[in-house]
């Protein structure tokens, strides 16, 4: 059974490693930003993101948008910084607002089933390494983004930035509640040290 496993892990590759990874890890803005380019550029013809708010394209623990941006990027969508992103557009397509949150596995997976395509097609279906057989064919190739930092735009490289970004879309206060939580750790460890330092103090005045 082990030597299956190792066999298996050979063949899936590496896992795809993201800057949010660990209790210190944070958002990448520049991946982000990459990200919802590929978004709005191939996934959106299909899928919503009903549950994201555009405004919050300028969080500094997002994708950090100067706010002219997200005024720009809005009323590329005939919509306003308040509004949602436009549901799916397409019924059978499901939304990606929380997809990094509904599969096991996360980012990892939608990365996965983005570059497990093994070239196969059976009766509509497309062989997919990560998910089995899947309906949707390959959404990506190699150079069919623009990236606007001058980034390559190879299908690992496109399919790990959607990834990071619909992470983001599913757990915009992923950073945020890791602080809260440093905070609240120093805190404890501080009320730890006086709690000791009193009860020593205490003990000390006992007469033995």
């Amino acid at each position: 059974m082990i030597r299956g496993l190792a066999l298996w892990a050979l063949m899936a590759g590496p896992a795809a490693a993201f800057s949010f990874d660990g209790p210190f890890g944070t958002y990448d803005p520049a991946q982000l930003q990459r990200g919802l380019q590929v978004y709005t550029e191939v996934c959106s013809a299909c899928h919503g993101l009903r549950q994201v708010a555009i405004r919050t394209l300028g969080d500094a623990d997002g994708p950090a948008l100067p706010p002219d941006q997200v005024r720009a990027y809005a009323e590329l969508l005939g919509l306003a910084p308040p509004d949602r992103f436009p549901a799916s557009a397409l019924p059978e397509a499901p939304d990606l607002s929380l997809i990094a949150k509904a599969q096991d596995g996360g980012p990892r997976f939608v990365h996965d089933v983005l570059t497990g395509y093994d070239g196969t097609e059976v009766d509509g279906l497309y062989g997919n390494r990560a998910s089995g057989p899947i309906a949707m064919p390959p959404p990506l190739v190699d150079g069919m983004v623009t990236y606007r930092d001058g980034s390559e735009a190879t299908v690992e490289r496109m399919s790990q930035d959607v990834s990071a970004f619909l992470m983001w879309a599913a757990e915009p206060k992923l950073v945020a509640r890791k602080r809260a939580g440093f905070v609240a750790v120093g805190l404890l460890l501080a009320l730890a040290g006086l709690l000791y330092l009193t009860n020593r103090e205490i003990w000390r005045r006992q007469p033995r």
